[in-house]
């Protein structure tokens, strides 16, 4: 196997955190406020700082190999800014400098994670007392058949069922017979990694469903997720009693939390299928048994469905902001500034007192849109799970393994993306796991209005410094993103307001509009200034211009020079991004080899990890398989 050493490259990450003040949310009574009331609309203009990308889905063009082109968003033929995507961005800033809740997150989700270490096998078994968890121990069904022809496994009379998950259930109860040697030994399989020979499980030599007068030894079938790298199913035997363990509800809850995250489209987008987010758990919960994997860490219990899962976290999100009084706002006589302006879909629910009209473009058509198109390169979704860059330690030797359940950790707060030039100049080749996207060149404007009603002075003064970020200049370097591919560098925008007006009625002339001053150089936030110093500096588009011949991009792994001839025929996990974060982070370790640096820190820089010492098994195509007997 390659092996991975730290180099001298270095990198930003193209996203960070503005921290939240944990210790207390301001939260208010909508109803009982005694001071004028403002009604009127900012005229506000945007400028792009660079490309723009606003996708238009529902017109996405089919370029062949499951690659898509989708043109920029527009209504009768011009580029169009939507609403909703401004005011996201706008109410993003607004819960910043005011410190109010998480608009963002909707009702009380599981925190979910990857785990760092293996989970052991399992049985839940459902009893007269209710369920109880049961140690297992695993042995495998081969069903990959280019794996068994490379093992040779005919050999030993083990047959392969590469069908097993059409034909069985999860949770059915077998008969079978493991495989042994010469000696009577069973036969494992025994997979390498880093140097140390780790046992995967006994093989499986036969087995059948008919349990009559059978002196074979009995299990339960475990079905895994489909993958196009899956050798074997697996038939998990009771054992004692776990130890120390009692299944609850609220264990339950979390395995189910578990399941939820596999089922979510939006994350788990590979190998549709009938086998795809576990089908056959309601089947086992129903039979009563269920297979799972389960470690206990810390006296914590966490249950998933594979050996290298996710588990969900003891601690839901609430749980993580409620005691520091972060928790949604769910009535109308408690509600965070942001709420109580932007409103509120939770609880009692509560209107919103703004509205954001669409961006129209106001230039000439003729040089606005790069038609051909720019091909981006693969943006993943986020990943939460990645404890070094999305918690902070507030004890010292904090253990990240575990996770969002410790208490000398807390969420980083807000995740803002650094602005930077785009490099458009890449050449991304394209394939089933990027798109191509029309975009609206640099420096195209576009204007739009905020009609505001029944606001106080002080929320009409905080709404336009999130709009322009206390720096009314359409030339000015403080900038907000908008958009797609944020964090390859598209989507900065410097937005200004030209006008502000507000309306009275008056019973002789009716409703009068009248010219206000902009308010700027607003100084009546409630962050606290590490937040407003943090916000201010991500927010600078020229933050970054420090770092000459540094570039802001996902981590990645370069290719040790004396390999270079050899780069075409690598497996494609050898250079794969995600092994930069398990090489900083390692399997069971307690702590990263770098965290990520906060926003006002001194230096920025990450390093890049190099592939070396590449091996006969980092070629494709490669004989011996990806494990030893």
């Amino acid at each position: 196997m390659a092996q991975y050493v730290r180099n001298r490259s270095n990198f930003i990450n193209p996203y960070n955190f503005v921290p939240v003040d944990l210790r207390n949310t301001g939260r208010a009574n909508v109803a009982k406020r005694s001071e004028e009331l403002l009604t009127g609309y900012f005229q506000c203009r945007v400028r792009c700082r660079t490309p723009l990308a606003i996708p238009d889905v529902e017109h996405r063009e089919d370029l062949g190999r499951q690659h898509y082109k989708y043109p920029f968003f527009s209504r009768d033929g011009s580029p169009v800014i939507p609403g909703s995507a401004v005011r996201g961005v706008i109410r993003s800033v607004y819960e910043t400098i005011t410190d109010s809740c998480f608009g963002s997150v909707q009702g009380n989700p599981a925190v979910t994670a990857r785990s760092s270490k293996a989970f052991k096998p399992g049985l839940l078994v459902r009893e007269k007392s209710g369920w109880k968890l049961y140690q297992a121990k695993k042995y495998l069904v081969v069903v990959d058949r280019r794996f068994y022809d490379r093992q040779s496994l005919n050999r030993h009379g083990i047959a392969c069922c590469a069908d097993l998950a059409d034909r069985y259930k999860t949770g059915a109860e077998v008969c079978f017979e493991p495989a042994v040697d010469q000696r009577g030994n069973e036969l494992q399989y025994v997979k390498e990694r880093n140097g140390r020979r780790i046992p995967i499980g006994s093989y499986v030599k036969r087995f059948q469903a008919d349990l009559s007068g059978s002196s074979m030894q009995r299990g339960y079938i475990c079905i895994g997720e489909k993958s196009p790298k899956r050798h074997f199913q697996g038939i998990f035997q009771k054992g004692a009693p776990a130890p120390n363990v009692r299944i609850t509800e609220a264990e339950f809850q979390r395995l189910e939390d578990v399941l939820e995250e596999y089922r979510d489209e939006r994350k788990n987008k590979l190998y549709p299928g009938p086998h795809k987010g576990y089908p056959g758990y309601a089947y086992a919960k129903k039979n009563g048994v269920i297979p799972v994997y389960y470690s206990v860490e810390n006296n914590k219990l966490y249950m998933t469905f594979a050996a290298l899962g996710r588990k969900a976290y003891n601690k839901r999100w609430n749980d993580l902001v409620s005691e520091k009084a972060h928790d949604k706002c769910d009535r109308r006589e408690h509600l965070c500034p942001a709420c109580a302006l932007f409103g509120t879909a939770e609880g009692d629910k509560f209107g919103s007192r703004v509205r954001f009209t669409d961006a129209k473009y106001t230039g000439n058509m003729e040089n606005c849109l790069n038609s051909q198109g720019t091909t981006f390169g693969e943006l993943g979704s986020p990943r939460p799970s990645y404890i070094p860059f999305y918690l902070r330690e507030t004890g010292t030797n904090a253990d990240y393994s575990v996770g969002y359940d410790s208490n000398q950790m807390e969420i980083r707060g807000r995740k803002f993306y650094w602005h930077h030039e785009p490099d458009t100049d890449r050449g991304v080749p394209r394939n089933n796991r990027n798109a191509t996207f029309e975009t609206v060149r640099k420096n195209a404007e576009f204007t739009f209005r905020i009609y505001f009603d029944g606001i106080t002075r002080q929320q009409m003064e905080l709404l336009a410094m999130a709009v322009h970020l206390n720096e009314n200049d359409l030339g000015g370097h403080m900038c907000h993103k908008i958009g797609h591919g944020k964090p390859l560098g598209y989507g900065s925008v410097k937005i200004c307001i030209e006008k502000c007006m507000v309306r009275k009625f008056d019973l002789e002339e009716g409703w009068k509009e009248t010219e206000r001053e902009i308010p700027c150089g607003v100084t009546c936030h409630t962050c606290n200034d590490a937040t407003l110093r943090a916000l201010k500096t991500i927010c600078d588009f020229d933050s970054l211009s420090r770092y000459r011949g540094v570039k802001v991009e996902y981590p990645e792994i370069l290719l040790d020079e004396k390999y270079k001839d050899q780069r075409g025929s690598l497996n494609e996990n050898v250079l794969a991004s995600h092994r930069w974060f398990t090489q900083n982070y390692r399997l069971g370790s307690k702590a990263p080899e770098r965290k990520l640096p906060e926003i006002t820190d001194h230096d920025l820089r990450l390093q890049k990890y190099t592939a070396t010492q590449i091996t006969d098994r980092d070629v494709k195509n490669d004989r011996r398989g990806p494990g030893r007997r």
